[in-house]
């Protein structure tokens, strides 16, 4: 600025004018000067803003306005300022553009709750949206192609088996190990007689005689009977006798016999086959292993489970829908002995009570198997050289006790069969 008055005293002193119109000029070269400056300073200004934000090439394009550049005078940047005026057109265009963007982009900004996403995120956004649509109609097609290969599979594997292969997969599709068809049961009307709805309590002994304390007859009120479960020990051992314990611990083959019309079929179908076997484990049908429904079939007065202490065997199935169950183990319970006082001529009595622990008389009700229920021995390596106590023939009774229901159920009865068994001590050993 300083420069440029200087310059135009001496132009004035060269010129000849008077001193006041040197003064009036110089006055207005610096209002002049002045506006000039405001002028470049806030062009200056817009510039500065503007390489902020701008890439390389609006910073290369806004060079020329750079608010570092000297000049020598007023007089050459106002000719760098008309210069610029008259750059090509794609230069102000290119600035003017370049304002436009600058001021969408401070607009956006201060509009938006968030900061904008970067370059390309929301495109990627989209894609994976659309890529995770695709994937999960993918994975729903190939679900369904796994199942219905599974599924032919499974057709497959039944053709290509045994004839019994196939019988035991026909028979165990869509079966339910956990549950019966009760109403089956109760469509069927089993012999009731003898079972009194009104609570009265009635004894059957293994060779048919009853005793009741009031004998009844048998109303319309039996609607429904559960189905016969039967049951029968075969005594192979005895393996001890605890007075002191008052406890019994025997060697059994514990056999059982129901119906299952689930698992009926036509032999016809089958090439003839009438049976098949179906593995039971942990004692009953509802184990993890296991394959068909089986009744739950209890000692009430156990020392120890019966589960822990039979065997997992294989059922028996026939085409007519018949179980039959054979579990070799031991079974050990709690006795009231009876006859100790003839010691050592005594016979000790002891009873062991079987019947369900969940079910009552109208879901099933224990019977005895083949009309006697037990048997002794029956094979050559039962029983021992030298036994304590022994187990007679003669000296075992079974009756079929039912409780009386509860007064909230009267079709709910209790059916159990209790074992009565007598055992001679061999006396030699203390005489």
């Amino acid at each position: 600025m300083q420069l440029g008055v200087v310059d135009i005293i001496k132009t004035s002193i060269g010129s000849g004018t008077s001193p006041e119109d040197r003064t009036h000029d110089l006055s207005r070269s610096s209002s002049s000067g002045n506006t000039r400056m405001r002028g470049q300073q806030h062009h200056r200004h817009h510039d500065h803003r503007s390489l902020q934000v701008d890439d390389e090439i609006s910073s290369s394009a806004s060079s020329s306005f750079s608010s570092d550049t000297i000049f020598e005078s007023l007089e050459a940047r106002h000719e760098h300022h008309f210069a610029s005026r008259n750059a090509p057109f794609e230069h102000h265009h290119m600035a003017e553009s370049r304002s436009n963007s600058n001021r969408n982009r401070r607009d956006m900004a201060a509009t938006a709750s968030q900061p904008p996403p970067p370059p390309g995120q929301a495109s990627r956004r989209g894609q994976e949206m659309e890529d995770e649509t695709t994937t999960a109609t993918n994975n729903e097609n190939n679900n369904d192609n796994a199942q219905n290969a599974q599924a032919a599979q499974n057709s497959q594997s039944i053709l290509n088996t045994s004839m019994e292969g196939r019988l035991r997969a026909t028979l165990l599709t869509n079966y339910d190990r956990n549950s019966y068809p009760w109403e089956w049961a109760w469509e069927q009307h089993y012999n009731a007689t003898g079972y009194d709805r009104e609570g009265n309590t009635k004894r059957e002994t293994a060779n048919g005689t009853t005793a009741m304390a009031e004998t009844t007859e048998e109303t319309a009120q039996q609607k429904r009977t559960g189905l016969p479960v039967e049951l029968g020990l075969n005594i192979h051992k005895v393996h001890d006798l605890n007075v002191a314990e008052s406890t019994i611990d025997l060697v059994v083959w514990v056999r059982m016999k129901w119906t299952d019309p689930r698992l009926m079929w036509d032999p016809s179908d089958f090439d003839g086959l009438t049976q098949t076997w179906f593995f039971i484990s942990e004692g009953i049908g509802g184990g993890e292993s296991s394959e068909i429904w089986t009744p739950d079939m209890y000692l009430w007065n156990q020392e120890e489970a019966m589960p822990k202490n039979l065997a997992d065997t294989y059922a028996t199935v026939s085409s007519d829908g018949s179980v039959f169950w054979s579990r070799p183990g031991r079974i050990k319970s709690t006795c009231k002995f009876e006859g100790i006082e003839n010691f050592p001529f005594d016979k000790l009595g002891c009873k062991l009570e079987f019947g369900s622990w969940t079910h009552s008389g109208l879901f099933f009700r224990p019977k005895l198997l083949d009309g006697t229920g037990y048997t002794i021995r029956g094979s050559d390596t039962a029983a021992g050289s030298y036994v304590e106590f022994n187990l007679m023939d003669e000296e075992v009774t079974i009756e079929e006790l039912i409780y009386p229901p509860y007064p909230c159920c009267p079709e709910e009865d209790w059916p159990v069969l209790i074992y009565t068994f007598k055992f001679s001590r061999a006396s030699a050993h203390y005489v």
